[in-house]
């Protein structure tokens, strides 16, 4: 089964849920930097699902979204998102480039094999200068640290037998990332801590500590032009 297909059939089994008029503190977050432009704003979403995480700037910017899932897509085209179906691993992004002011990806890059190839695509189709902006899930928590020392189990949220995800970020392999194709990050936050038998909390301690956090929150402005090479992104010694 390729990753596009196993996306489809686990997105079947576990469709979206959640209350749009209480957002959970990603949510909340995103919509507080989307909430900066004072100016009207070209936005592309790329895997916007129903469309709920910008639904409150419908009638304040220009909102376009794309996703592999049509169902998914139905639920954003009656917000009145302009829409395609579109799966970002097997070709280009449908736009012109430079065509957006502002691109979102929220938890959509740690489900795609090839993160060079969407940051690649959200560069080309940005204006110059335009925002970048992601949120993902960090696997340097507290809670995952102990889950391997004392479970034998992988971080939460990581690459695991059977999950969703196909690549782990860290705040600094996100910004190594982001480097590589021309984005330099310039406002980073923690959406929350997870530990069990408390669920989610500390929200505003995780946006000064976003190392550590559940899941970040990442704006970055775009400073020139990325050229994709297949061959970089199968390099593998970029740490140091």
């Amino acid at each position: 089964m390729k990753s596009s297909e196993f996306q489809r059939q686990y997105a079947a089994q576990h469709p979206i849920t959640g209350d749009t008029n209480r957002p959970d503190d990603r949510v909340r977050k995103v919509r507080e930097l989307v909430a900066k432009y004072t100016t009207r704003q070209r936005i592309l979403d790329i895997g916007c699902a129903d469309g709920a995480v910008l639904k409150p700037f419908l009638h304040q910017h220009e909102l376009h979204g794309v996703d592999f899932s049509p169902d998914f897509l139905a639920g954003a085209v009656a917000l009145g998102y302009q829409t395609k179906v579109h799966d970002i691993e097997s070709e280009p992004l449908p736009y012109a480039n430079a065509a957006f002011d502002v691109v979102m990806a929220g938890e959509t890059i740690e489900h795609i094999v090839d993160t060079d190839w969407l940051l690649a695509e959200a560069n080309r189709v940005l204006k110059p200068g335009g925002h970048l902006i992601i949120t993902y899930p960090n696997v340097r928590t507290l809670t995952s640290l102990a889950m391997m020392l004392f479970l034998d189990i992988p971080p939460m949220y990581s690459a695991r037998y059977r999950g969703p995800h196909y690549r782990d970020f860290t705040q600094k392999t996100i910004r190594i990332a982001l480097a590589n194709h021309q984005f330099r990050p310039d406002k980073t936050l923690g959406t929350h801590f997870y530990f069990p038998c408390i669920g989610d909390c500390l929200s505003g301690l995780a946006s000064v500590v976003p190392g550590w956090a559940s899941q970040v929150v990442a704006r970055s402005g775009e400073t020139g032009e990325s050229r994709y090479s297949a061959k970089a992104a199968a390099q593998k010694d970029i740490y140091g």
